[in-house]
């Protein structure tokens, strides 16, 4: 089967593309939240952002369980004209605690500005998510990434400072080009899918990144510092990027910066 797609005459331009396609764009202002009174039994989410709706659902969809969720369907994230409401997380399967506890804490103010959004997201994403703490654990679940049953790539470009030597396995590149029909059809990693990106300064790993995709269809995103261990920033000049909020600003929208400039 991927013999015959390979034959095609588009796929050999993708495969560099299809490896990091997803991992591209920006956030714009949005609609502007209204400025509608929270329903008695939530707070609104005072986000301005655009795709709201979709940063909202990775966001939340975070602290429904490791295979994440849909948090609209789960009565979690309700909209109101151009405004957020989060609900109560006591009736929701597989809520996690932090955000039962986030909520406790803002339900008699009624709203929760971005910025204590954000800082509640960096606080507790990682726990929420089960993150491995090391990389020395990771690495056990996942197994070592080289060659030939893992395809690298090497990365130069404006939004990592450091050149990067990325991962991915070959099964799921091979899973990928087989669901492709045509060119501009949507690119499908197979849930569990990893993209592992070393950071490299002369000989030494200084970074370790990885995305994860999961079953709701959202990837996560985590990184390990040069001792190994877990951290909640990618370095960057004039400021670091910060895991998980600053990861949407490049992964998620339409503007196209990496691979394509790299």
């Amino acid at each position: 089967m991927l013999q015959r797609r390979m034959g095609r005459s588009w796929v050999s331009g993708r495969v560099v593309v299809l490896l990091l396609a997803g991992w591209l764009t920006g956030c714009a202002p949005g609609d502007a939240p209204s400025n509608e009174q929270a329903p008695s039994d939530a707070i609104r989410l005072d986000i301005d952002a655009a795709e709201a709706d979709r940063l909202l659902g990775f966001y939340l969809g975070s602290y429904l369980g490791p295979e994440g969720g849909d948090p609209v369907a789960a009565g979690l994230l309700e909209k109101r004209e151009n405004s957020w409401f989060l609900r109560s997380p006591s009736s929701v399967a597989g809520a996690h605690q932090a955000l039962q506890s986030f909520f406790d804490r803002f339900r008699e103010a009624g709203n929760v500005p971005a910025d204590t959004l954000e800082s509640f997201l960096r606080a507790s994403y990682y726990t929420a998510r089960q993150t491995p703490p090391t990389l020395d654990a990771f690495r056990q679940l996942s197994g070592a990434w080289s060659e030939p049953d893992w395809f690298r790539v090497d990365v130069t470009g404006s939004m990592v400072p450091a050149p990067r030597v990325t991962w991915v396995r070959r099964e799921a590149i091979q899973h990928a080009l087989e669901q492709l029909d045509a060119p501009d059809e949507p690119i499908l990693y197979p849930v569990g899918t990893q993209f592992v990106g070393e950071h490299i300064e002369g000989e030494r790993i200084v970074e370790t990144t990885v995305m994860q995709k999961r079953a709701d269809g959202y990837w996560d995103f985590w990184v390990y510092g040069a001792d190994g261990v877990l951290t909640d920033r990618v370095r960057k000049e004039p400021r670091d990027l910060v895991v998980p909020t600053r990861c949407t600003g490049c992964h998620f929208g339409d503007r196209a910066f990496e691979p394509e400039r790299s």
